[in-house]
């Protein structure tokens, strides 16, 4: 900087170099427009090159989409599968209890027993099996303490 630019407002600096901010309402150079519209053609080349870079980033990762889709495809059809064969499997089992407001509708199922001979461990690590709500809600029903609706009535 020299001696003039000491002496003169920051505003007249920039102008002098080219680097000043249009103030709104100022019409600008002739040299000042066609620099923003230099700058404005170059952000725009800038933008188009920047959007390639990342399709093409896109593209070499394709097969890597590709493979994540086609183990989740598997995944699901796999899940699918042991789906049906439970749903299979359950329909081979006995039949679930039906209960209804007759004693004679109950239906229990053939519980299994385990011989002494078979159990292993302690009483403290067998896990229970069947469910208490139901068990609790068939003592009930057969003692005649709750009644259950009849599932026709319902339909209405």
């Amino acid at each position: 900087l020299d001696e003039d630019d000491k002496n003169a407002t920051e505003n007249e600096v920039l102008v002098k170099y080219g680097k000043r901010q249009p103030i709104p309402g100022e019409k600008l150079t002739r040299a000042e427009r066609n620099k923003q519209r230099r700058k404005r053609g170059m952000e725009v080349v800038r933008r188009g090159k920047l959007r390639k870079t990342v399709v093409a980033a896109e593209l070499r990762k394709a097969p890597l989409y590709i493979s994540e889709l086609e183990e989740e495809e598997k995944n699901a059809k796999d899940r699918r599968d042991v789906h049906e064969q439970y749903v299979k499997d359950r329909l081979q089992q006995e039949p679930v209890p039906v209960l209804s407001s007759g004693k004679a509708a109950i239906h229990e199922p053939q519980v299994e027993v385990a011989l002494p001979s078979d159990l292993t461990g302690s009483m403290r690590t067998m896990k229970p099996h069947g469910g208490i709500a139901l068990e609790r809600f068939r003592s009930l029903h057969t003692r005649n303490m709750i009644e259950v609706p009849d599932p026709d009535a319902f339909k209405r």
